[in-house]
């Protein structure tokens, strides 16, 4: 476990920015609620905002990789190859938990200041919903990716899974009229984590085949 933490120590280091991943986080955050104090309609900012920067992290890491080979190196040192993938795994999930959490605590004290355009009982569902939508994005590319690393194919990959989880998202929300959405939501949620879940086996297996 100690190596894959180490792997995704290694994996947040690729993201290359030039100050703190915390203070960027916070600055940005006081930047919308000052906007939202003057009566700006920051919602749809902070959606896009956070939907942008979750679906981009996930593959940095990959492409920083392939550039350096980090791949070979870390097949030289004394790190398993599951631990590599477990490592992958627990940066990309890890991301995405503080993305969605930081999401609901904005959307939560936006909710505090404006409370008539979102309650926060929507606050909670729009965190969890964003959640749901970056497992999704984790589950599907990352066997791929362990296959056979950055790639346009696996651009392309990702790419069509955005598309189909935002054809899914309006198919679901068509279906509103017809089912309870919490019940709707909770099956929603309960399938990405199965399709998390299931896609680690499958990358531990593609990963032993792949020639570093």
């Amino acid at each position: 476990m100690r190596n894959s933490v180490k792997v995704a120590q290694l994996d947040l280091r690729t993201l290359q920015i030039k100050f703190p991943w915390w203070a960027l986080l916070l600055a940005t955050d006081a930047v919308i609620l000052v906007l939202a104090m003057l009566n700006f309609d920051v919602f749809a900012i902070i959606v896009g905002i956070v939907f942008g920067a979750g679906s981009s992290v996930v593959m940095v890491p990959f492409y920083s990789n392939q550039q350096r080979g980090v791949d070979g190196l870390l097949a030289a040192l004394p790190v398993t190859r599951r631990q590599v993938v477990l490592g992958h795994y627990l940066f990309a999930v890890g991301v995405q938990c503080v993305i969605a959490l930081n999401l609901f605590v904005v959307a939560a004290i936006y909710s505090f200041m404006r409370p008539e355009d979102l309650p926060l009982s929507v606050a909670a569902m729009v965190a969890l919903g964003a959640l749901t939508f970056f497992l999704v994005l984790v589950a599907v590319p990352f066997p791929f990716l362990m296959r056979v690393g950055y790639s346009s194919a696996t651009i392309g990959i990702y790419t069509g899974v955005i598309v189909l989880v935002v054809i899914g998202l309006n198919f679901l929300s068509a279906l509103g009229d017809n089912f309870s959405p919490s019940f709707t939501f909770g099956w929603v949620v309960a399938g990405a984590v199965a399709l998390l879940v299931g896609s680690v086996p499958l990358s531990l297996h593609w990963y032993s085949k792949r020639e570093l």
